[in-house]
């Protein structure tokens, strides 16, 4: 079955499942009490809890898009997908070997991949020699923009088996565990409680015509208690922690809780919120009868004890949905803390319906995305949901912390996940941080834990893995095994060389050496990536010939810094500069080879493989094209924001368009002075652009201008990458998260922070009159002079991705004032400092140090 997971189970394992071939043979658990009535029956769990994340398959789309194919088609597709999507053809059973294989091309996201690349679509496992197609193209995927896999729908229940059977096997509605029980029609699963009544599987008992909440209803109730019944969406889930709900009518809440019995059956609540124009519930019904609900503590209750029970004991036609019951319960306020105070009824509630939820058919999680993602969906509604679910995953991890390994067994973390990947499929339209997202509970798991986690993911077993879920992951997770797959890449190019020296008697480093002059320093860079591309991923060394300095990391940070100051200087011909956002952008009409490209990408690839952070003018649209995510206006605004601001007055601009623009369908750069124009469309010069095919003019616009003026150079930069940056790791990242990866944060240089992580030696610390006095002219700098006196002292002026409290620095005393200046090794971001008399004498011969020194020693 298809699942939201990043592996995958034989189609036919449906959590539906109920047969009667024999159970597995593994000693099954002790019968777990009965909670419910003396018709049930107590299973015992004969699968391990540890449950492997089901296989996918994603859904038939259109075929592989490139970088050539029109943003509005890849729009067009993603939000109006083809009914075929929810019955793809029947595939006959896996063997027991292909049941152990990830399939190729597998995808967490809209955009992006979080599978080890090896076998990410067009490219093969390391392990396995390519035979079809030996040539260097096959070593990099196609950019394509890969569509969010939802399940495939589960099997019909069959009926209760025979009487005949003493025991029967199948999979729990909530957990998914695998079970044996001894009654076909109900058993109790000993590990989330959930009731699994089969007895009506296939037959809905429709719930009585009293007892259906409609939109009609609703309004009534509304009016007579003089609630606004046409409210904006963003004013019903505003913070009402302050607002006072008027006291409901004796006659409008005898008649609400009347209704409220509706929740005590799944039918009641799939036939409730809708009307006779809508399939589905409106949210706008749902909020105000949700309004209505806050305003009465009887309703609450009464509400609290059905959604209790409904979820306890939620039926076999759970599965058999159009998803209303889904978007009734997801919007309900029993779910905040604020209407159920008790926190331990709170997370059974959320621990109940995430659980549901996780093992949902396809056709349902399409709908649910389809509603998250509607125009008219608020945002704040998602981040509250988002929330509910990173705070019981961290809850789930948090209690599962006393045993090793316990966070990829426990059910409610691995159902938490999925459940995450819905909403984070969701995020296209509300565009929410994704730091909300992050779990930064995982961060306390230590090295160790995580690094287990990413090799259990590598060696494709079929166990959960955290990596499967990487919106999860915070940036300090994704650097750390970033670091390690590095580390481990780097180690096996050493090993690989001490082994043709001893065993080959080949002459070879351990390292990658690059000797350059500073008065030539881009083309003898150049020169040596493009003489030494089998060598990119051993560990950089740099010699800057006629000095002296020994490159433990401080040398490698300079040639960096330099080196993408002049490849990104505008006189150089590669990247054009836009004044307004002083950013750089490929140029179309560059005369350079795309080899010169290449190597760039190479360049700034190293810089993510060595550590080092980069001081590269380069928007967020490349880095998201680097890892396969559509770019658009939004993008454009930050390359050039005069001209997005041009475009978009183009689209809101009311009036006759034609006449005032004077815009054909046709698309220009700047070439040397002259102004190159290339159509868009098949003689697109003769077509204008009008109020009715303007927002397609716009789309194509970006396109030209993103993608196809500029798809040589670019192409050549990403090969360039990824031929250093091809670890699993890789695919971790969002294009977000890979551009501060690169540039470091954009946040303001925080003193206070970097204090506080700052280790001394020879002083008597922190108190100590010198140290004082130099984090008292640190403060008392200019932005400018700060950045200037942190490249000084680390060899860099940027800041790590995860903020001033990963750089560490380290002042060591040099002794009594004697009128020299300070020092530093930017090796180990060390700062010597001598024993100044005064305050004044410190920060002249600080600003003299970094002003008039140069790679290592003066100018």
């Amino acid at each position: 079955m298809d699942s939201m997971d990043g592996t995958a189970t034989p189609p036919n394992n449906s959590n539906n499942n109920y047969n009667n071939n024999n159970p597995p043979a593994l000693p099954p658990r002790p019968p777990a009490p009965a909670s419910a009535s003396t018709s049930q029956s107590s299973p015992s769990v004969v699968v391990p809890p540890a449950l492997p994340p089901r296989r996918y398959e994603p859904p038939p789309g259109p075929p592989p898009l490139s970088l050539n194919t029109s943003i509005s088609s890849i729009n067009r597709y993603q939000q109006h997908p083809s009914p075929s999507l929810y019955h793809p053809p029947p595939q006959p059973p896996p063997s027991a070997q292909s049941q152990q294989q990830w399939a190729p091309g597998r995808t967490m996201y809209f955009a992006g991949s979080a599978a080890p690349q090896s076998v990410v679509q067009g490219r093969r496992p390391t392990s396995v020699p390519n035979t079809t197609n030996p040539s260097p193209t096959n070593q990099h995927p196609p950019y394509q923009f890969n569509q969010y896999p939802l399940a495939q729908p589960p099997r019909p229940p069959p009926s209760a088996p025979p009487h005949s059977r003493s025991s029967w096997s199948g999979s729990c509605f909530c957990c998914g565990s695998k079970l044996q029980f001894s009654r076909p029609e109900v058993f109790t699963c000993p590990l989330c409680s959930t009731v699994n009544d089969l007895k009506l599987a296939g037959q809905p008992s429709p719930p009585p015509p009293q007892t259906v909440i409609t939109e009609d209803l609703i309004n009534q109730w509304m009016a007579k208690s003089g609630l606004p019944v046409d409210s904006k969406l963003t004013d019903l889930v505003m913070d009402d922690s302050h607002v006072l709900l008027p006291t409901l009518p004796s006659d409008v809440e005898s008649t609400l809780v009347h209704h409220v019995s509706a929740f005590q059956t799944l039918s009641g609540v799939e036939s409730s919120f809708r009307d006779s124009r809508h399939n589905l519930p409106k949210l706008r019904t749902i909020l105000n009868f949700y309004t209505l609900v806050k305003a009465s503590e009887q309703a609450r209750k009464a509400l609290r004890l059905n959604v209790e029970s409904l979820l306890r004991r939620p039926g076999a036609n759970v599965h058999e949905s159009d998803g209303a019951w889904v978007f009734a319960l997801i919007e309900c306020p029993l779910l905040l803390s604020k209407w159920t105070p008790n926190s331990t009824e709170r997370q059974w509630l959320v621990s109940r319906l995430i659980g549901l939820m996780s093992n949902l058919p396809r056709s349902m999680q399409d709908a649910i995305v389809g509603h998250l993602t509607s125009s008219d969906y608020p945002p704040q509604l998602l981040q509250q949901k988002v929330e509910l679910t990173v705070a019981f995953v961290s809850l789930r991890v948090g209690g599962s912390m006393s045993i090793q390994g316990g966070h990829a067994s426990d059910w409610g973390v691995i159902a938490g996940s999925r459940v995450g990947a819905l909403f984070f499929a969701a995020n296209e339209r509300a565009n929410l941080p994704l730091a909300t997202y992050y779990c930064t509970l995982l961060d306390t798991l230590g090295p160790a834990a995580l690094i287990e986690s990413f090799q259990t993911w590598e060696s494709r077993s079929g166990f959960f893995s955290l990596c499967q879920y990487p919106f999860l992951l915070s940036l300090g997770i994704k650097i750390l095994l970033l670091t390690y797959d590095g580390r481990r890449q780097m180690d096996m190019k050493a090993r690989e060389a001490m082994h043709n020296i001893v065993y080959r008697r080949q002459m070879e480093l351990p390292y990658f050496i690059i000797r350059v002059r500073r008065e030539n320093l881009v083309q003898d860079s150049l020169r040596s990536l493009s003489a030494s591309s089998s060598e990119l991923k051993k560990s950089l060394k740099v010699v800057f010939e006629g000095e002296e300095g020994l490159d433990a990391g401080g040398l490698r940070k300079e040639w960096f810094l330099l080196l993408c100051r002049q490849l990104f200087d505008p006189q150089f011909g590669m990247f054009t500069h836009d004044e307004d956002s002083n950013l750089c952008w490929f140029n179309p009409a560059s005369l350079e080879s795309t080899s010169e490209y290449s190597l760039v990408g190479s360049a700034v690839a190293l810089a993510i493989y060595n550590s080092v952070t980069l001081d590269v003018p380069l928007p967020l649209a490349v880095f998201k094209k680097l890892k396969r995510e559509p770019v658009g206006l939004a993008d454009l605004a930050a390359v050039k924001p005069g001209l997005a601001k041009g475009l978009q007055q183009l689209l809101e601009f009311d009036g006759d368009v034609e006449g005032v623009f004077c815009r054909t369908f046709v698309g220009d750069y700047e070439a040397w002075g002259s102004v190159q124009e290339v159509p868009l469309v098949p003689n697109g010069e003769n077509i204008p652009v009008t109020s009715v095919n303007r927002e397609d003019y716009v789309k194509r616009y970006c396109d030209f201008l993103l993608n196809k003026s500029v798809e040589a150079q670019f192409n050549a930069f990403a090969s360039g990458f990824m031929e250093v940056v091809s670890g699993n790791s890789f695919s971790l990242f969002r294009g977000e998260e890979l551009e501060r990866l690169v540039r470091g944060s954009t946040d303001p240089l925080d003193i206070p922070q970097l204090r506080t992580v700052t280790i001394y030696n020879g002083f008597s610390g922190d108190n100590d009159p010198t140290v004082e006095m130099f984090w008292s002219v640190f403060e008392g700098m200019t932005p400018e002079h700060q950045r200037k006196l942190l490249s000084f002292i680390t060899g860099s002026d940027r800041i790590p991705a995860t903020g001033s409290g990963a750089l560490q620095l380290k002042l060591t005393c040099m002794g009594d004032d004697t009128g020299r200046w300070p020092s530093s090794h930017t090796c180990f971001n060390e700062l010597c400092l001598y024993r100044y008399r005064d305050r004044e004498t410190m920060e002249r011969r600080l600003i003299q140090a970094m002003e008039e020194s140069e790679g290592f020693g003066l100018r």
